[in-house]
């Protein structure tokens, strides 16, 4: 009889630490999510102008940047480097983040650099 709310009391205890680690698993899906969307966005750009092979370099680089400024937001830094053998592409990304709020850090940092060739077959691969 005396024993009636101890699993009341142990779940209550716990009850922020779930709170914490749910908070912190979302906050990691949402990260990857923002991180995936700019993989893919790159990969696109780049496609893009792998395929424009008429275009002088200089117009292809702009074509890819706007792509990259329009689909991605935060850009912090974006750098296109086009030659007549690859496209190289490198973006700095800032995102807000909701578990940085608890450890006072409110941002996190997406750094990705992809690189483009095209040899019978369009390749692009991480750096």
């Amino acid at each position: 009889m005396g024993r009636k709310g101890q699993v009341l009391v142990g779940f209550l205890l716990l009850l922020p630490l779930f709170l914490i680690l749910f908070v912190f698993v979302v906050d990691v899906g949402f990260m990857k999510i923002a991180e995936r969307s700019v993989e893919n966005t790159i990969k696109e750009a780049i496609t893009y102008g792998l395929k424009q092979e008429q275009l002088p370099e200089d117009e292809k680089q702009q074509k890819i940047e706007t792509i990259l400024k329009k689909n991605i937001d935060s850009i912090q830094t974006l750098e296109v480097t086009v030659t007549s053998e690859e496209i190289k592409v490198h973006v700095v990304v800032t995102r807000q983040n909701l578990f940085g709020t608890l450890i006072n850090q409110r941002i996190y940092k997406i750094d990705k650099t992809y690189k483009g060739y095209n040899d019978q077959k369009i390749r692009i691969i991480k750096e």
